[in-house]
């Protein structure tokens, strides 16, 4: 399967996780709708790959696992949108974009560990990277020094149960946790002044 647009091959066996990538420039992209392959179960990202590209594993239903290189910069659109197999993901720390809809209405994604990299909106139909998903968790990861205003207001963030917060964090925006009606433990990392 070759992505003409970018220069970029993918070798892939019908039924079979994709498991190399041959680019020619620096940095791999997967940039490619593998609606028509059966992935099953577990995806390991190979190493080298600096971005995942829009609809690249859109719908791949049976899809339970990923795991994610080191070095990955970014996630684009609906890359992993409607993947139902997915319970929890882990986003490496150096992701520097998710984009609006990148893991949209993955129904059963109810843990999530993530940096923050994108801007919450203030309404509840606002693009976000988990959009029409119900999570339980959500552990911030990297070194945020704030949780901006909004960002768990609406779904995906309605059920939260858990939010862990890193001991980087020195503020938090207004109404960051106002739609989280069922907050339960919200665990802050280090000290407390």
């Amino acid at each position: 399967v070759c992505d003409g647009d970018f220069g970029r091959s993918v070798t892939v066996d019908p039924g079979k996780p994709v498991t190399s990538l041959i680019g020619e420039r620096l940095g791999v992209t997967i940039s490619l709708n593998f609606w028509a392959i059966l992935i099953t179960y577990l995806l390991a990202i190979p190493a080298g790959v600096t971005s995942i590209g829009s609809e690249a594993f859109s719908g791949c239903a049976n899809l339970t696992s990923i795991t994610f290189p080191e070095g990955l910069e970014s996630i684009y659109g609906y890359a992993f949108a409607y993947c139902d197999g997915l319970t929890s993901i882990e986003i490496p720390d150096g992701i520097k974009t998710l984009s609006d809809y990148a893991f949209r209405e993955c129904e059963n994604l109810k843990k999530v560990k993530t940096p923050i990299v994108w801007t919450p909106g203030s309404y509840s139909s606002a693009p976000d990277p988990l959009y029409g998903c119900v999570l339980k968790e959500f552990i911030t990861s990297g070194e945020p020094t704030s949780i901006p205003a909004y960002m768990f207001y609406r779904a995906p963030y309605v059920e939260l149960e858990t939010i862990v917060i890193p001991e980087t964090v020195t503020s938090i925006g207004s109404l960051a946790f106002s739609g989280s009606t069922k907050l339960t433990t919200l665990g802050i990392q280090g000290e407390c002044e």
